[in-house]
């Protein structure tokens, strides 16, 4: 328990920095949303806008978030500055999330080769659409999983605050999606394109990440006096 308190201790930060953690969150939102509306629409480009090619799309966009939510937050436990992970996950998002515009391409290949082969099983074609979603999707929804336990941790001193910290980036996180969401279906998909558009969630990831450690460096000042 003790570890555990001087770690938080360290990672502390002055309380008007808290608007700028959400301000994190709300990019980290929109930029997660984003990427969401431009992947559908690039997947079902390939596969035909069924509603088995975007169920099939969500379901891994959401088991992504499921699983690096539930695996990151333990990883984040660990680790003495919280922030400053958050920081490295939002650039590791906007560098997974910048590659799936050469994975989608890989899986438009993979799709159009195997087709003729598994044309004529529903089952197989939808697990390849699964397949081909998972390549694109998992990775950088696993890590966009991670981010929200670990900025509770980061923003919570005491489990009376939980309750309160949780509401906060929750309703942040959510403004933020569906700002992402109608910035992107109607402003940067019809207006600028594919490429663009998940260019515009990269930025986002990134602008989050230096927001997150500009934050740590301001606490680590205070912290020796500076």
């Amino acid at each position: 328990m003790q570890n555990g308190s001087s770690r938080v201790k360290k990672q502390s930060f002055p309380r008007k920095d808290l608007l700028a953690i959400l301000g994190c969150f709300f990019c980290s939102g929109a930029a997660g949303l984003i990427y969401q509306v431009a992947w559908v629409k690039a997947l079902g480009l390939i596969f035909g806008h069924t509603v088995f090619a975007i169920a099939t799309a969500l379901a891994v966009f959401m088991a992504g978030i499921g699983v690096g939510s539930l695996y990151l937050a333990r990883w984040g436990e660990q680790h003495a500055k919280p922030v400053v992970l958050y920081a490295r996950i939002e650039f590791l998002v906007a560098a997974t999330g910048a590659l799936s515009l050469a994975g989608l391409p890989g899986v438009s290949w993979l799709y159009g080769a195997l087709y003729p082969t598994v044309g004529g099983s529903q089952t197989l074609l939808l697990a390849l659409r699964f397949l081909g979603a998972a390549v694109v999707l998992f990775i950088p929804t696993f890590l966009m999983g991670g981010t929200f336990p670990i900025l509770v941790r980061s923003i919570t001193r005491q489990s009376a605050e939980l309750g309160t910290r949780v509401s906060q980036l929750y309703w942040v996180n959510t403004l933020g999606a569906a700002a992402g969401t109608l910035l992107s279906g109607f402003v940067l998909l019809p207006g600028f394109g594919l490429r663009l558009t998940i260019a515009s969630a990269v930025a986002l990831n990134i602008l989050a990440g230096l927001i997150a450690l500009r934050i740590v460096a301001k606490a680590q000042q205070l912290l020796h006096g500076f």
